[in-house]
């Protein structure tokens, strides 16, 4: 299972979290913008993406 949000600025997404003890992926580009990902307590995978502009 995946669940993904679309955010407007993925490295203040990602910074935010890891100051509240969350562990994302790395930022990775591609093709169609920027992603990361982590998982819930149960496992599931989420998904951060911040489209091209």
């Amino acid at each position: 299972m995946l669940i993904e949000f679309r955010v407007a600025d993925i490295g203040r997404a990602v910074r935010t979290l890891r100051a509240r003890g969350v562990s994302p992926s790395p930022i990775r580009n591609e093709p169609f913008g920027r992603i990361s990902e982590l998982l819930d307590p149960e496992g599931h995978r989420i998904g951060l993406e911040q489209s091209k502009r």
